[in-house]
């Protein structure tokens, strides 16, 4: 007879009866799991899925595949994931981001010299943003999206 929870609507199994983490047949054996995947680094892996139009899942030996996205598929355009990948195909990635609440791993299969190219882009938009915003702050201006957005800040500053 199964064991029954204290409010005895479901049974719950017993765990006095609980199976042994070697013959549970649940764990992913001889698998890493997504922590010991660090952003960065570069691995091997096997192409497992291709979804054309959103990019490709790679085996890297972690619990879960590792996703490139389409536009991380290759350093030019990519029209179609179908294009660059296909199933079993052995591929390089270097791993964008590890989410380790979802345990999800993004990967890149683009070249390192993009990858400066892009991390230096986006230093230099940062820059000018942020010496943009300075000037506005020192000059005061605000810019308002209407009318009556520009009454409401008026109204605001008058009660002040």
């Amino acid at each position: 007879e199964p064991f029954v929870s204290k409010k005895g609507q479901f049974p719950t199994p017993d765990p006095s009866k609980k199976t042994p983490r070697s013959e549970d047949k649940r764990r992913c054996k001889g698998r890493k799991p997504v922590t010991d995947f660090f952003v960065g680094a570069s691995y091997t892996g096997k192409v497992q899925y291709v979804k054309p139009a959103l990019g490709a899942f790679v085996d890297i030996g972690c619990h879960s595949d590792a996703f490139v996205h389409i536009s991380l598929l290759s350093d030019t355009f990519v029209k179609s994931a179908s294009d660059v990948v296909s199933v079993g195909d052995d591929v390089k990635v270097r791993v964008v981001e590890v989410d380790k609440k979802r345990k999800k791993i993004t990967a890149s299969m683009q070249s390192e010299a993009m990858r400066v190219k892009e991390v230096e882009a986006k230093e230099k938009r940062d820059a000018g943003r942020a010496k943009k915003k300075q000037k506005k702050e020192q000059d005061g201006v605000v810019k308002l999206k209407s009318p009556a957005a520009a009454a409401a800040a008026a109204a605001a500053a008058a009660s002040r």
